[in-house]
């Protein structure tokens, strides 16, 4: 009976009741609490006191919080995993995901998830203070104060006029910070600073500082200054871009001057080319008597590069990770899009707590959920403030779900009830599951197999197969006539998917085992009388004592030793107390004989590699009946070596007075051949047995022969041969009559190795249309075909223009019930608990047999016994000589009854009920009470209201009808069509009245070839050419052997023999005959010669 292993993916694995049997353990009731909202750095309390067990009580809790979204990316671990109230601290932003796993006290599990959403606590706090007023290009001083909320700050972000000046980075609970600006132009300028901590939250501070321009001072007596020439910088005040950021500038009114860029001079003239790095850079130029900056006043150029995507990463798996790092130097990272198939899927942004950011990155990983299995083309896209983007995309393989193929039990029943005597296939019920992955890793599936009730039972083992099978199987048998039953659950943690199977094998009564023994005498004279059997080694696995039905001879039930007659074959049927039989065969197929010799042929001593011939002689013995040789059928096994021949010796007929007048004696020879060096490992056995029962043995040893050991060897001949690894050029060869082919091959690098001609290139023209037929078309749109017809025959000059179809699209919001969170649309936020399956249920019948069952009670019964005293009188005798006194003995017996108890066993007549779908026997009766077994427990789940995004389209159809005046006919003309090689084909071509050969060229066939690459082949000789990257050697080597016997190691008692090695060497590049020769040599002497 082989019990197989079931295997349930996330299996939780409800017991399937056998009938006959107990009502099926029902599974837990699993209650983790309601999904939470919570702040950063809060103690998230989880209960599980609601879950519950139907027919028990909860023994076990096991509480596991995974990462779901957000900055969340990381598991943590609860207070207590196994207790029922615990709790665990909500250390970062985002979603994490609470399983509850509870256990029953039958082993069955269930499973609930809550979700946890953690937001940002209090944002951070920031103050700004400066000057209300300066002058341009003073020196202008802010400082700026931030405070952390819940989480620490992270940086500080400074702005002038709106536009964005610096970042600078910051840790801890406050920091305080300066800045020094100058302000180029007069006016009411603004300075903020934006205080982010490291969920994202941010505060801002602004300023205003009013600034006056320096007041100019003429000198008394002075003249005025002349009015310097006037000049405005012309070019890009925003660089955009990828790689470097390069822009031209220019000066107005042909001005030249000097160029400063950042406070450093960098050119000189009317014009220049500037490189900038990310951030903003001051711009202008010193002309005479002034500074000349842009029309605006402004000296400011913003250095904006695209932003870059420098990590896309995308596993292949049944929920998909994207891990995202996109950087911006700027620090006006806008957006993360992650589009599927096209599809948008999630949009991560700088406001939001999908990711960590650091002003010039956002760094995210985002889960894809609920794709459906194949392939899928992912698209991200990183988008900036200004709208530049930069694009990645990717092909994941999602996989799943898997596929149960097959699950049960492999036998078909019915199987036997243990026994340790017979083969463990027979009672062994093997459950077996069968799972095609279909991508899924196996540590994604839950898997259980239960087999209730069994006296043993296997662990579950898995077998990975080819093709991404999986094979689960679980073993086990009984003790008693019950049958087996046994249930999986496969479940797939990813999603949704489970299968629950179950199978029952019926377990029934064995027939008895057979087993028989040949008993001396079969080798004796006398044994003529025939050879004895015995089967009292037989049995019924049951336990029930057997009986033995001899047919053949005469003989009772209870015998279990008969002798062969002379007259008959016998056979053998056991029979046990459920009548039930086994019939053996011939009883002379459990006969083998003995082996009374095995000799030795050859004296040797044998060498090592040579065979030992020996001769293994049987024991004589007796049939009664010269029929019995038809019916024997047996042969040796030995341990080492082969069988290589079998001889049978009759025994020749005697004188009347020999024992064996008739010569039946039979033996058996037998030639084996046995490698000798086997015999330096032990002794070696031999044994005969019958043909049909090879467990039946008489075993035999095999004399130790001797043999030669190893003394010393001399290598005496080398013969060498030296091949090389050549590299060589490999060549793609082209071929082409084109000359146009054959000029692009040669830019391509191809060159020309040989020209042939190629018989005659034909010119083909063919006349054809240059210019359309234009017409005036006017058109008429009928959304009814009867509309379009009235209107053809009432206008005969307009025609019908077939069909067309216009589609109208409009989109209405709609809100479903899922259940899982994620996908398209919006979560509204209400959940419910849906029941998902309907329970299932069993009615089962009571059934009623009567039975004989013993008890110990106390019963009383009366005793009687006699007791007897005696008593010693003496009496006075008087006679005619006088009196005398004289001693007298007198016995009193007296009759006793008592009443006594004892203890005593006796039997009474029960009636037992039980609950079975089915009666376990026919003579058990249904009393006509039913009830109903619940086989499995309704299931549930949790699901989530979306709000989604509905299209809707219509589409009609247009009947068209047309009115067409001509305005200009069509122009046609004679153009170049193809060229041909086939002077028939061209002649051909140009019968058509629309074809003529317009030229007769010769034409040629180049071939010409490019190196593509290096090959390696093997070559015996250096005139092979190429480059010789290795050079191997080989040496055939011979050996002189030297052997000397086990007993001695005297030079006169050794022998020889020739025997034959190799050895090889391998060297780098090109290796001189000589040097390899030598180290051919010298390694056949160090490894062979002794």
């Amino acid at each position: 009976m082989r019990v197989a292993c079931l295997f349930a993916a996330c299996l939780v694995l409800a017991t399937v009741a056998t009938p006959g049997i107990a009502a099926s353990n029902e599974a837990p009731l699993a209650d983790a609490g309601l999904d939470q909202n919570v702040t950063r750095g809060t103690t998230v309390y989880l209960d599980a006191g609601g879950s519950r067990d139907p027919d028990g009580a909860v023994e076990r809790y096991r509480w596991t919080v995974a990462a779901e979204s957000g900055d969340a990316t990381n598991a943590t671990t609860t207070q207590c995993r196994s207790c029922q109230q615990t709790t665990f601290q909500a250390e970062a932003t985002g979603t994490y995901r609470v399983t509850l796993e509870v256990t029953d006290d039958d082993g069955a599990t269930a499973t609930d998830t809550l979700y946890v959403t953690v937001k940002p606590g209090d944002p951070p706090a920031a103050s700004l203070a400066g000057p209300t007023e300066t002058t341009t290009g003073d020196p202008a001083r802010f400082t700026a104060d931030a405070s952390a909320g819940s989480a620490p700050l992270d940086r500080l972000r400074w702005r002038v006029d709106g536009e964005h000046v610096a970042t600078k980075t910051v840790s801890g609970d406050a920091e305080s910070a300066t800045r020094t600006v100058h302000f180029p132009t007069p006016g009411t300028h603004t300075v903020s600073v934006t205080a982010i901590d490291a969920d994202g939250q941010r505060d801002s501070a602004e300023t205003s500082t009013t600034v006056v321009e320096v007041a100019d001072t003429v000198p008394t007596g002075a003249s005025p200054p002349e009015t310097p020439e006037d000049a405005d910088v012309v070019g890009p005040k925003v660089v955009t871009g990828r790689g470097e950021l390069t822009a031209e500038y220019e000066l107005t009114n042909d001005v030249s001057g000097t160029w400063h860029q950042d406070d450093r001079h960098v050119a000189t003239g009317s014009g220049t080319s500037r490189s900038f790095t990310a951030g903003v850079h001051e711009l202008y130029a010193a002309i005479d008597g002034g500074v000349a900056t842009f029309p605006d006043g402004s000296r400011t150029v913003v250095a904006d590069p695209a932003p870059e995507l420098t990590t896309v990463e995308v596993e292949d798996s049944s929920v998909v990770p994207v891990t995202v790092d996109a950087t911006d130097d700027y620090e006006n990272l806008y957006t993360v899009t992650v589009n599927v198939d096209g599809e948008p899927a999630e949009t991560l942004t700088t406001d939001d707590l999908g990711g960590r950011v650091n002003g010039d990155r956002l760094t995210a990983t985002t889960h894809l959920e609920s794709l459906e299995p194949g392939n899928h083309t992912i698209t991200v896209r990183a988008r900036d403030a200004r709208g530049q983007t930069d694009v990645a995309i990717r092909t994941v393989e999602v996989p799943g779900p898997p596929e149960v193929l097959s699950a049960g039990f492999v036998q078909d029943g019915p199987l036997d009830q243990y026994h340790p005597r017979i083969d463990e296939s027979r009672y062994t019920a093997t459950y077996r599951v069968k799972v095609d992955l279909n991508g899924v890793e196996p540590e994604q599936l839950g898997l259980k197999i239960n087999i209730p009730g069994v006296e043993w039972k296997s662990n579950i083992t898995s077998t990975s197969q080819k093709e991404g099978l999986l094979l689960l199987e679980r073993s086990a048998y009984r003790g008693e006539i019950l049958p087996i039953s046994g249930s999986s659950r496969v479940t797939w943690r990813i999603d949704d998917y489970y299968n629950q199977t179950s199978d029952t094998v019926p377990v029934t009564l064995a027939p008895p085992e057979v087993y028989l023994e040949t008993i001396d005498p079969q080798r004796e004279h006398d044994a003529l009388r025939g050879i004895t059997f015995d089967a009292r080694r037989s049995f019924d696995p049951d336990g029930t004592s057997v009986e033995y039905h001899w047919s053949g001879l005469d003989a009772s039930k209870e015998q279990s030793r008969v002798t062969l007659s002379a007259s008959s074959i016998v056979r053998l049927q056991l029979v046990d107390q459920q009548q039930q039989s086994t019939n053996s065969s011939y009883l002379l197929d459990w006969f083998a004989p003995e082996l009374a010799d095995a000799k030795i042929e050859d004296n040797g001593p044998f060498y090592p590699n040579e065979t030992v011939p020996i001769t293994i002689t049987s024991e004589r013995y007796y049939l009664t009946k010269e029929t019995y040789n038809e019916s024997l059928s047996f042969n040796i096994r030995p341990e080492h070596g082969s069988v290589v021949n079998r001889t049978l010796h009759k025994e020749k007929p005697g004188r009347v007075d020999d024992p064996d007048p008739e010569g039946r004696g039979r033996r058996h020879q037998w030639k084996i051949e046995v490698p000798a060096k086997a015999f330096r490992d032990g002794a070696i056995n031999v044994s005969s047995y019958p043909t049909a029962h090879p467990h039946v043995e008489y075993n035999i040893t095999v004399p130790q022969p001797t043999v030669y050991a190893s003394a010393y060897s001399e290598v005496t001949d080398i013969s060498t041969s030296i091949s090389y690894l050549v590299e060589r050029p490999r060549y793609t060869v082209k071929h082409t009559t084109s000359e146009q082919v054959r000029d692009d091959l040669l830019d391509a690098g191809y060159e020309v190795r040989r020209v042939d001609d190629a018989g005659h290139a034909y010119g083909l023209e063919k006349y054809v249309k240059t210019d359309p037929v234009e017409y005036d078309v006017d058109s008429r749109r009928f959304y009814e075909p009867e509309r379009q017809q009235f209107f053809l025959e009432s206008n005969p000059e307009w025609s019908a223009n077939g069909t067309t179809t216009e589609t109208q699209t409009w989109t209405t919001m709609e809100n479903e019930w899922r259940s899982d969170r994620g996908g398209a649309g919006t979560f509204t936020g209400d959940t419910r608990r849906k029941q998902v399956r309907d329970a299932e249920y069993r009615t089962e019948k009571e059934f009623r047999y009567e039975t004989t069952e013993t008890y110990e009670t106390t019963e009383t019964y009366e005793d009687t016994y006699t007791t007897t005293e005696q008593e010693i009188k003496l009496q006075e005798k008087c006679g005619m000589f006088g009196c005398r006194i004289y001693r007298t003995t007198v016995s009193t017996t007296e009759t006793h009854t008592v009443t006594r108890t004892r203890e005593v066993t006796r039997s009474r007549t029960v009636y037992k009920t039980y609950w079975s779908t089915r009666p376990r026997s026919h003579t058990h009766e249904y009393t006509g009470d039913l009830r109903r077994v619940t086989v499995r427990e309704p299931e549930y789940e949790r699901q989530y209201e979306y709000e989604v995004e509905r299209q809707h389209s219509e589409t009609r159809r247009v009947y068209l009808a047309e009115h067409r005046t001509l305005v200009d006919p069509a122009s046609y003309e004679w153009q170049s069509w193809k060229t041909v090689q086939s002077q028939f084909q061209a002649e051909s071509a140009a019968s058509s009245a629309n074809v003529r050969i317009s030229s007769v060229e010769p034409n040629k066939r180049w071939t010409l070839r490019k190196q593509a690459g290096t090959e390696t082949a093997r070559a015996s000789s250096r005139r092979a050419g190429g480059r010789v990257l290795k050079t191997f050697g080989r040496g055939n080597v011979t050996l002189t052997k030297y052997f000397a016997r086990e007993d001695t190691k005297q030079l006169p008692e050794m022998e020889s023999r020739e025997v034959y090695r190799t050895v090889e060497y391998t060297g780098t590049g090109m290796v001189n005959i000589g040097t390899v020769k030598g180290i051919l040599t010298q390694k056949s002497e160090e490894k062979y010669g002794e």
